[in-house]
C-alpha cells in the first residue's frame, strides 16, 4: 500500500532534479548594426539649411537607438558653379552611399552628380532641381506656385494695391526665375492691384541685402510692400528693419530663427515648410533609397505652410 505513494515522491524528486538542471535559454543576440555613410547638400549655409542640419542630427540619434548608425557628411555647396561641381564630385571619394543635393545651377553640376550616380551612389535632388541629371527624384516645393502664393499673401497684408519689390538671391538660378514668373502671373491678374516696382539680387548676402533695400526705397518713394525670396535680410546681426519706411514684409524661410521676427512684428508673414521635419525625413528617404525598398516619383512636391501675424496670435505659437 505504501509502493505508489513512495514511488510518486521519487518521480516529483528527479522531476525536481531534472528540472534545476535545465540551462536557462541564451538572450537573445542583438540585431546587427546597420550602417550607412550619407550625404546632405544645402546649396547654402543660411538660416533654412541650418534648421535641416538639425532636424537631420535629431532624426540620425533617434534611428541609432534601433541599431541604425549613419555617418552624415554635412557639405553645403559653394555658390559658383565649378566649385559646386568639384564639391560634388568629392562625394566619390568619400565612399557616400547616397546623397541630397540642392543645386543652385542645375547645369553646372549635371556631369558631376552623373558621375556620382555611375561611381554607384543614389542620388536625390531637394529645393533645387537638375532635372536632366541622373538623380532618381527630387523634394521640393512648386516654385510656381510658391511665386503666386507669396504674392497673394502680401497682396492682402496691403489691402490690395501697392507698390512692391523683390528680393531674390542670384539671378542665375532656375528656381528664383520660376517664383518671379510666379510672382508676376498673379501680379498680372486683372483682380489685382500691386505694381511690382524692382527686383534686387542680393547672392545670399544678409548686407547686401539691406543695402540694396535700402536705396530702393530711397529711389521709388511710395514702395509699400517687399517680397523675400528667402530670409537673407534676417541673418544680419542687427537688421536695420527701420530703413524700410513702414514697407510691409513677406518672406520665405520657416524656421525657429525666423519666427520670431514674425511674433515680434518685424515681419507680416512666413511662408515656406517646416525645415527641420525636412532634414529628419531627408535622412530617411535617403536610407530608402539606398536599400530600394521603396519607391519615389521622380518630382515629389511638398505644400507649403503660411503664418501671418493673424495666425500667430490666434494660436499663440511659440519659436520652440
Amino acid at each position: 500500500m505504501t509502493v505508489l505513494p513512495r514511488f510518486s515522491l521519487f518521480l516529483a524528486f528527479i522531476g525536481l532534479f531534472i528540472g534545476c538542471s535545465e540551462q536557462k535559454p541564451a538572450p537573445k543576440a542583438p540585431a546587427p548594426m546597420r550602417t550607412y555613410t550619407l550625404s546632405i547638400c544645402p546649396s547654402s549655409d543660411d538660416i533654412s539649411t541650418q534648421a535641416i542640419q538639425r532636424g537631420a542630427q535629431r532624426e540620425i540619434e533617434h534611428l541609432l537607438k534601433t541599431r541604425v548608425q549613419i555617418d552624415l557628411r554635412w557639405q553645403p555647396v559653394p555658390a559658383n558653379p565649378e566649385e559646386q561641381a568639384a564639391a560634388i564630385r568629392a562625394l566619390k571619394s568619400q565612399g557616400v552611399q547616397g546623397a541630397a543635393i540642392s543645386c543652385l545651377q542645375d547645369d553646372a553640376v549635371k556631369q558631376a552628380i552623373d558621375e556620382v550616380v555611375e561611381g554607384g551612389a543614389s542620388v536625390i535632388t531637394f529645393q533645387h532641381d537638375s532635372p536632366d541629371s541622373k538623380r532618381s527624384s527630387f523634394f521640393g516645393i512648386r516654385a510656381l506656385h510658391l511665386g503666386g502664393l507669396a504674392t497673394r499673401v502680401l497682396e492682402k497684408e496691403l489691402n490690395g494695391a501697392g507698390s512692391i519689390g523683390i528680393l531674390a538671391d542670384s539671378p542665375s538660378s532656375a528656381e528664383t526665375a520660376e517664383m518671379i514668373d510666379g510672382a508676376n502671373k498673379r501680379l498680372e491678374a486683372e483682380d489685382n492691384a500691386l505694381r511690382l516696382a524692382t527686383i534686387i539680387y542680393c547672392e545670399g548676402d544678409p548686407q547686401r541685402a539691406w543695402q540694396q533695400m535700402r536705396e530702393a526705397q530711397q529711389s521709388t518713394p511710395g514702395l509699400s510692400g517687399w517680397l523675400w525670396l528667402g530670409p537673407w535680410p534676417l541673418m544680419a546681426p542687427e537688421p536695420p528693419f527701420g530703413q524700410l519706411q513702414g514697407a510691409k514684409v513677406v518672406s520665405l524661410g520657416l524656421s525657429r530663427e525666423t519666427l520670431p521676427f514674425l511674433q515680434e512684428q518685424k515681419i507680416h508673414a512666413l511662408i515656406g515648410r517646416d525645415y527641420e521635419a525636412w532634414g529628419a525625413e531627408l535622412v530617411r528617404i535617403l536610407i530608402d533609397v539606398v536599400d530600394g525598398t521603396k519607391t519615389f516619383r521622380e518630382q515629389n512636391w511638398v505644400r507649403p505652410t503660411v503664418l501671418t501675424q493673424d495666425i500667430i496670435k490666434r494660436n499663440r505659437l511659440k519659436a520652440e
